[in-house]
């Protein structure tokens, strides 16, 4: 059972079909329980003999949340298998499946940082560990991979000056719209790109997010992102040209996707210097926050965050202004 965060409601999709079960969680959990209590037998599965075949099986069978999640874990299955094919390794038994093939994969690809390497060895170690817990396989062959590469920490913290260069190169409102609110307002990517006229609450000058529709947490709750006086104004403007579906969309009228962005932030490195991303603006949003002497309790309460310790965890970069560490030191 899961929650579907585009028609605000739980479900659960059994032998391929998606049943829809309510907003009360109570009453979805009976509802799951009476679907599963008056379903057919299902006859036993043969257990998947080779990697390939488990993989499938995983896409087959898990209940995925959005087409972009099952699209990234996708990608790097695939490219696992397709190592496995080059090394002649295509019928390879799960049962002879060892952390050392995994490896090997990942040094394949010389060309992948050691964030890349993170993510695509977590997509394989999905399939198992879902394999493992659904009863397929008792026992996960790579459970644990030795030595795993570690994701590289993201500390492209935006100066004002490159903010500003940067916008002289975005030519098109359609774009520089995302970057501004982006830069104002701190939002996630994921709520700049899914952000609809229906969260837009101009009484309180902010976007609102049902529960299930904002970040998925253990803790359910409403999410707000608080907007400028600007980001209003871009808000308001793109509500009255957007009325259904995301309103922040490309000069084709197609909402901006996570890659597309990407694309656009590669077309701008030859002009900035280094390749930026959507989130380095909620991180630069953060440290100028920080700067100009706003509280912790306020800061992680704009950023939508449950407690302090994500900010201190991942936004914070003293470090990257000496200038102001040796302020602090000299009693400034």
């Amino acid at each position: 059972m899961w929650w579907w965060g585009q028609v605000g409601e739980y479900a659960v999709t059994v032998r391929g079909k998606r049943h829809r079960l309510g907003t009360d969680e109570e009453e979805a959990t009976r509802k799951f329980h009476a679907i599963l209590a008056t379903r057919p037998e299902e006859p036993a599965k043969a257990q998947p003999g080779t990697v390939a075949e488990l993989i499938d099986r995983f896409f087959e069978e898990e209940d995925w949340k959005s087409e972009e999640t099952q699209g990234w874990y996708l990608k790097h299955c695939q490219s696992f298998i397709d190592f496995l094919k080059s090394e002649t390794l295509a019928a390879l038994k799960v049962a002879d499946l060892a952390p050392y093939h995994v490896k090997n994969w990942l040094r394949s690809h010389t060309n992948w940082s050691d964030t890349t390497k993170n993510g695509a060895c977590r997509a394989v170690q999905r399939a198992f560990r879902w394999a493992n817990q659904m009863g397929y396989i008792k026992v996960n062959p790579i459970a644990f991979i030795p030595g795993k590469p570690s994701p590289e920490r993201r500390e492209n913290v935006i100066t004002p000056a490159e903010y500003e260069k940067l916008r002289t190169h975005v030519l098109d409102e359609d774009f520089l719209d995302l970057l501004t609110v982006s830069w104002e307002c701190g939002s996630r990517p994921q709520e700049s790109l899914r952000v609809e006229k229906r969260h837009f609450d101009a009484d309180n000058q902010r976007w609102e997010f049902p529960v299930g529709e904002g970040k998925k947490t253990r803790k359910k709750a409403v999410r707000y992102v608080y907007l400028t006086a600007n980001a209003m104004a871009i808000t308001r403007r793109r509500c009255l040209k957007y009325p259904e579906g995301p309103i922040f969309r490309n000069t084709d009228g197609n909402p901006w996707t996570t890659y597309a962005v990407a694309c656009r932030f590669s077309r701008l490195e030859k002009h900035i210097g280094r390749k930026l991303a959507l989130y380095d603006f909620r991180h630069s949003f953060t440290e100028r926050l920080r700067q100009s002497g706003v509280d912790s309790i306020n800061i992680a309460a704009l950023l939508g965050h449950a407690d302090l310790s994500m900010l201190g965890r991942t936004y914070a970069h003293p470090h990257t202004h000496p200038e102001h560490l040796l302020k602090l030191l000299n009693g400034g």
